[in-house]
């Protein structure tokens, strides 16, 4: 195992002086974010330490730093052209922000109980474990096949991906725990609200100007693919709309319809037949916890014009949406190409015990397994399916440890959708634990749960609703 963990230290060396040798001087985002990471976290943490709302400031600039990964986060070793999720060790402003909060957290223990192993803490460690000895068994790089369409490198650095995607799945494990231990008073939960529904108006606002002042077909905002913008709108107009049922003001309630109007309009702009069904699923599953417990005029007002609203505007884009649907688009055979992806991730899990390593899925595909199932399958595509994509990567070890998490979690928070309970809180839980079932219907056949974006999304809303859990569990 040492010499293992020698050989791969030595691939990251090695990665870093081929960086040097290709010209890889600091560039200005780099020499931005050093004097952010040095300057900027003492300045967040004293700000935080002093003024007391600085802390909930820090957590609205967190959420909204979701939404824009390329302009506020950097790669080291970056692969731009490799067919991955994450395609570099990441860095943000969302990372930024957590070192922030988590230090002022632990400067204010009169304000903030440190809970020390949330639950998620052990499924999240084993499946981190599961990855790390994937990692040390995916062995030496090795070349590109010949071939149309090769990828614009000459090797697979198998041994490098994987860091890019544990890396991730650790720091969101951060983001994750910090969130918890943030939101113990009401004023966290107010700033959590806030930040989505800056989030939603500013992606909406960025999702119409691309269409109708520059022209751009199909949507994709800040998160550089249509379907991907379609899965955080989804998102986020699950969460903007329990908002609209369960404040019992006119106008905050109005507002937040608004917001949800606005991150629905964004989700037919990206022209996605599964945004469109996510957003469909995640409405109703907060209509259906919401509604009966906030039965008034008001919200019956508001649904019955959201759904009017709705269908005039789905009518005013039938025809783009059935060109798309229809005309472009054959759905069968789009369902017969991602089934072939996935026999691809469970050829993988057969034949590797952990899989082939986190991130290591295209490679592999173009290596042996895109050919192995169908000679004309164009290779490199990863699965679009989550669970075949984790076989595929992790073996079954590693997809039973992600259905643990996902298991583990909606034994605690599903009940939110079934309860009675109409604090703040609660309602921020029932829009989180509908946002997640939001993302993993898209994970069925699109990359959602595993996008920077999303997954940052995913692991902030999973705090709230598991910190609403705890907060339940302490008054009982």
């Amino acid at each position: 195992m040492w010499s293992r963990g020698t050989r791969y230290f030595r691939v990251i060396l090695e990665t870093a002086s081929d960086c040097a040798a290709n010209g890889g001087s600091m560039e200005l985002k780099y020499l931005i974010f050093w004097a952010v990471f040095l300057g900027g976290i003492p300045v967040g943490i004293f700000l935080c330490t002093v003024f007391r709302s600085a802390i909930h400031w820090t957590a609205v600039l967190l959420v909204w730093a979701t939404a824009v990964p390329e302009s506020a986060g950097i790669n080291f070793f970056s692969r731009e052209f490799y067919r991955a999720s994450t395609r570099g060790l990441e860095v943000s402003l969302v990372d930024l922000c957590a070192l922030v909060m988590c230090a002022a957290i632990f400067t204010q223990p009169a304000r903030y109980k440190i809970r020390w192993i949330p639950p998620l803490t052990i499924p999240y460690g084993v499946y981190i474990l599961i990855a790390l000895a994937s990692w040390s068994l995916v062995g030496p790089a090795f070349g590109v096949p010949d071939g149309m369409g090769a990828p614009p490198y000459d090797r697979f650095e198998v041994g490098l991906y994987p860091l890019f995607e544990i890396s991730k799945v650790i720091r969101g494990c951060f983001v994750y725990w910090v969130m918890v231990n943030y939101l113990q008073e009401k004023g966290a939960v107010r700033a959590l609200v806030v930040g989505f529904a800056v989030t939603a108006f500013y992606m909406a606002l960025v999702s119409l100007t691309d269409r109708y002042l520059f022209g751009v077909h199909r949507v994709q905002a800040t998160l550089g693919h249509a379907n991907s913008l379609a899965t955080y709108m989804a998102m986020t107009g699950t969460v903007m709309f329990s908002f609209a049922l369960g404040s019992s003001r006119w106008l905050i309630s109005g507002l937040f319809t608004f917001l949800t109007g606005l991150a629905g309009g964004s989700v037919i702009l990206t022209i996605s037949r599964g945004g469109l069904m996510a957003l469909a699923l995640g409405l109703y599953a907060v209509w259906s916890a919401l509604y009966r417990r906030f039965f008034n005029i008001k919200n019956t007002v508001i649904v019955v014009l959201s759904l009017g609203a709705g269908l005039v505007v789905l009518g005013m884009a039938s025809d783009t949406l059935r060109t798309r649907f229809v005309d472009e688009q054959d759905a069968g055979a789009d369902l017969e190409y991602r089934r072939l992806y996935n026999e691809e991730g469970r050829l993988m899990a057969r034949d590797h015990l952990l899989g082939v390593g986190m991130g290591n899925f295209s490679a592999w595909s173009w290596n042996r397994y895109a050919e192995l199932v169908d000679p004309e399958l164009p290779p490199g595509t990863p699965a679009h399916n989550i669970w075949y994509l984790t076989a595929g990567e992790l073996g079954i070890p590693g997809l039973l440890a992600l259905i643990w998490i996902w298991a583990r979690f909606y034994a605690i928070t599903l009940p939110f959708l079934w309860g009675k309970g109409v604090d703040l809180l609660t309602v921020l839980a029932v829009a989180a634990v509908a946002a997640t079932l939001v993302c993993h219907f898209q994970s069925l056949l699109q990359l959602g749960y595993r996008q920077t974006p999303m997954y940052f999304m995913i692991r902030v809303l999973m705090a709230v609703a598991v910190a609403a859990y705890l907060d339940q569990r302490k008054e009982a």
